[in-house]
């Protein structure tokens, strides 16, 4: 099975934020950037479920004690994670198959 997309935390430690869309430059100068996405959480949780959003061009964002230089050329996906994380628990609680039920092997512990 082939990989359609990888998803990319845009986000971390210091410097993360601008690797990240360095390389995401680069995979678009060797025509690679269709099967990557940088992905970042959003911080309200009544925020969109998933958004595409190019970061404003032009602008410094200090994150913390580091600044990124946004130019407004990356897509970034933003997701809000509080509920895709409630989405994923209640489909992991569902008792009986049918729509959005998790199927595990059979031969995968019961502690799992």
């Amino acid at each position: 099975m082939a990989i359609l997309k990888v998803a990319c935390d845009s986000g971390g430690e210091a410097g993360v934020t601008t690797k990240a869309y360095e390389y995401y430059r680069n995979l678009r100068k060797q025509k690679l950037h269709r099967h990557f996405m940088l992905v970042k959480g959003a911080s309200q949780f009544n925020a969109t479920l998933i958004r595409q959003t190019y970061p404003s061009p032009g602008k410094q964002r200090k994150k913390g004690a580091r600044k990124v230089t946004i130019r407004g050329d990356v897509p970034l996906l933003m997701l809000n994670t509080h509920q895709i994380k409630d989405g994923v628990i209640n489909d992991l609680q569902r008792e009986f198959p049918g729509p959005r039920f998790v199927h595990f092997p059979h031969w995968l512990p019961e502690s799992f």
